[in-house]
This record gives structure tokens, C-alpha cells and sequence, in this order.
């Protein structure tokens, strides 16, 4: 247990203006779905600025029917059509809907939203499906997930990639927003997953649904990717996990690879992130395929990352709870932190950090529809600069590396 009890907190404590509003394109009547999610596309849209450019504020204009504005509005979270333009090049018809918990919003709020390129037609932008709009509204840094996917992609290169845009409705600035990457069918084939991989959503969804490897919920994970089968790749694992303290290692060995775990664990532990699987059971993707066997856990919704106050040695995941009851699993903790000290470049992180700081300032004071006050910003991201510092010598020094 020497690793977990050093994962209580955290170690201690551009010249850029916004864009003005693009040119609107043509009112789009509504139109109903041809394509859908992981169709393979005909048509990819070159970008001038790649999407996940970290050295721009990307602007993002959606043009709404009265349809999609009405469901905006009543909190539906059915896909709706608008149509889209990225840094003035139009990509045409869209599928849209609003997405979050915490964070949810309605419109003419600051919405989150989730945006899928191929929903009505075979076609992608970057080379990329889809991606998400997230609204940063518990975020007073506004980079948890700017910074905190640059850590894990330092760790896994497979990890999400995360930018910024500035977010346009019907002309109408909505501020400063997450541009995040998303676990979809594309994501699937980049990463050579096999033909039968799927990807399932955990945690709790917007009817308050709760979704881990336990037998009472294990049927709530939501395919995201992938057909349907149902849920018995889960249940494995699930029944397995409930077996008991005795042998769970070895029990749980043909579902769920310990080390790829650890490495999930000690790595959500880094970045603070206490609403994700391992502390709040909450946040996460499941990557499953019988091709590969085991399960392997994906991090996201990192908007409360880098928050103190969470002991990672009482965690709330069913996996985990398992974990640290089990010497073998937390042997493979142990070395998993070691691993990743090892390997964090922490004067990168700090690079990047402050290249971001410099960018996205002025469109953070520009951001009329933010919720967080003038003078908590700024502090917030001193924090978080801390945190970055301070996090892998306070591993160090625990461990005696």
C-alpha cells in the first residue's frame, strides 16, 4: 500500500483576441438521419488549421433551424440537425445534441454539445467523425482538459486529444469551449482495434442510471461503438469481480489485464481526476472485443480533474474497491507509479501550460456566458501550474526514487 498512501492530493497547492462571428451559412431545413455514427466515410473535408491545433482558438459556427432550437432549448438529448463551419470552411449538415450531468445547459445557455460530422452523410472533417463541445462550466482554470489530455498522452499516445474553440449559435458567440476528441468507430480503426471491438459508456447518466461491474449494474453500460452482444462481455468480468476477496487477481485475470489496470489507476490518481472511475465511479469508456480478451478502461470527462480532497487509497469503482484489497493488484500499483514518474516530462507539461495560458486568456475575459467570477480564473490556473510542478516530486519523494 506504500504507493496508495502517497496519492492523497496533490503536491502542493499569446498576444491572441477572439474572432469575430463568421458569415453565417443557409438556414438548413431539418432532414432525417442517412448515415449515422461509424459509416465508412467518402468524403473528408481538409482542414487549413488541423482540429486538435494546440496553438489556435478554433472558431466554430453552427447555424440552427427552428427545430434544432426547440429541442436545444426543452433539454432533449435526441440528435438534431445544423449546419456547420470551421474556420470559415463549411462542412455542411451535422448532427447535434446536448450532452453533460452537472454541466448541462440548455440554450440559449452556455450548452454543451456533442457533434457528429457523419450523421446525415458519409463524411468527416480532419479526418475526424465527431467531437465535443464541452462547456469548461466547473472548470475556473478552463484547461483541466486542455492540460490534463496532455498528460495522459505523454503516458498512452493513444489517449483523446483536446483543443479550443470559440463556439458560434446563429451568429451569437457562446464563449470559450473544450474541443475534445471522442471514442467513436474512427477512434476504433486508427487504433487497429479488431472488427468486433465495442465501446461502452460507465458511470451515471443524465436519468441518474449508474453503470459498473456490478451485478445490479452491469446492464446500464450503453454501447457507444460496436453490435451489441448483450452486455456478456461485461457480465464475465462483473461476476468475476464478486467472487470475493480471495484469489481476485487470478479470478479476474482472463477479463481485466492487472497491469494495463494499475496503469489506469495510478494515472487518474496524477491528475487528480475524482470524478473518474477510480474515486467517484464515474467517467469512463469501456473497450472491449472477444478478439483481444481482456477489458481496458478509457479515461474521460476530465473537467474536474486536478482536484484535492479525494483519498485513492478508498475508491469507489467496483474494479478498484477489488483492487487495493488484493497484494497482487497492489503490487502492480506500486509499480505502475513508479513506471510513470519515471516516463511524466513534467518540464513539458509546463511548457505546454503556459503556451496555453498565454492563448486562451483574452478569450476567457471576452466570454460573456462564463460561469466563473473575473477574479477566480486566474488563481485557479496558478493552482493548477502548482499541481503540475509538484505532482511526480511528491511521488519521488514518497517512494525514495
Amino acid at each position: 500500500m506504500a504507493v496508495l498512501l502517497t496519492l492523497l492530493g496533490a503536491a502542493c497547492p499569446a498576444d491572441n483576441a477572439p474572432l469575430s462571428a463568421p458569415t453565417a451559412p443557409i438556414d438548413p431545413a431539418p432532414v432525417e438521419q442517412v448515415v449515422g455514427q461509424g459509416t465508412p466515410p467518402t468524403h473528408n473535408i481538409e482542414a487549413e488549421t488541423p482540429l486538435f491545433d494546440l496553438s489556435v482558438v478554433h472558431a466554430v459556427a453552427l447555424e440552427l433551424p427552428d427545430a434544432t432550437v426547440a429541442a436545444l432549448s426543452s433539454g432533449s438529448f435526441e440528435w438534431v440537425p445544423g449546419e456547420l463551419t470551421i474556420d470559415g470552411a463549411a462542412v455542411g449538415t451535422v448532427g447535434l445534441r446536448l450532452k453533460g450531468v452537472s454541466s448541462l445547459r440548455y440554450y440559449p445557455d452556455k450548452c454543451a454539445l456533442k457533434l457528429r460530422i457523419d450523421q446525415y452523410t458519409p463524411s468527416r472533417y480532419d479526418g475526424y467523425d465527431s467531437f465535443d463541445l464541452n462547456n469548461m462550466l466547473w472548470d475556473e482554470s478552463q484547461m483541466h482538459e486542455r492540460v490534463g489530455w496532455q498528460v495522459l498522452r505523454q503516458l498512452d499516445p493513444t489517449a483523446l486529444q483536446s483543443s479550443y474553440a470559440e463556439l458560434f449559435l446563429n451568429g451569437e458567440s457562446f464563449g470559450l469551449y473544450a474541443l475534445v476528441e471522442t471514442y467513436d468507430a474512427r477512434w476504433l480503426a486508427d487504433e487497429g482495434a479488431p472488427e468486433d471491438a465495442r465501446i461502452y459508456e460507465g458511470g451515471y447518466d443524465a436519468e441518474g442510471e449508474h453503470a459498473d461491474f456490478l451485478p445490479s449494474e452491469v446492464r446500464h453500460f450503453e454501447l457507444e461503438e460496436g453490435e451489441p452482444v448483450g452486455h456478456t462481455d461485461l457480465i464475465v468480468l462483473s461476476d468475476a469481480n464478486a467472487g470475493g476477496a480471495d484469489a481476485w487477481a487470478t479470478r479476474v485475470a482472463p477479463y481485466l489485464d492487472l497491469d494495463t489496470f494499475a496503469a489506469y489507476y495510478v494515472r487518474e490518481a496524477w491528475i487528480g481526476h475524482w470524478d473518474g472511475y477510480v474515486t467517484g465511479a464515474n467517467n469512463f469508456r469501456v473497450l472491449s472485443s472477444s478478439a483481444e480478451g481482456p477489458i481496458r478502461l478509457l479515461p474521460s470527462g476530465l473537467d474536474w480533474a486536478f482536484t484535492e480532497g479525494r483519498r485513492w487509497d478508498s475508491p469507489l469503482g467496483a474494479l478498484a474497491v477489488s483492487c487495493v484489497r488484493d497484494l497482487d493488484c497492489v503490487a502492480a500499483l506500486d509499480a505502475a507509479a513508479v513506471a510513470l514518474v519515471a516516463e511524466l516530462d513534467t518540464d513539458a507539461l509546463l511548457s505546454d501550460f503556459d503556451e496555453a495560458a498565454a492563448l486562451i486568456g483574452p478569450w476567457i475575459e471576452a466570454d460573456t456566458r462564463r460561469e466563473i467570477r473575473d477574479e477566480t480564473w486566474p488563481l485557479a490556473q496558478a493552482d493548477l501550474r502548482l499541481w503540475l510542478a509538484g505532482r511526480s516530486g511528491q511521488l519521488r519523494d514518497e517512494l525514495g526514487l
